[in-house]
């Protein structure tokens, strides 16, 4: 595989699973509701700077994925 699809699948599958990490402690500690946007921003910021230019996109997705663990129960 190109490392060009490493780095996309390791985007995916552990910034996932820390996205529903992050909406989960904001559930459980009651943290204010605008910290779910701390970690995409940072994300696309770190892509949009460091990597490939078209994976800003995801950050909306972290956010869901945040959001749904959020809301979940």
């Amino acid at each position: 595989m190109a490392v060009a699809w490493w780095v996309g699948l390791l985007f995916i599958v552990l910034d996932s699973i820390f996205a529903w990490w992050i909406g989960r402690q904001i559930k459980l500690h009651q943290l204010p509701w605008w910290t779910i946007i701390v970690f995409p921003v940072f994300f696309a910021l770190m892509v949009y700077l460091r990597f490939i230019k078209y994976d800003y996109w995801m950050a909306p997705i972290y956010v869901v994925i945040s959001a749904l663990a959020w809301l979940k129960d």
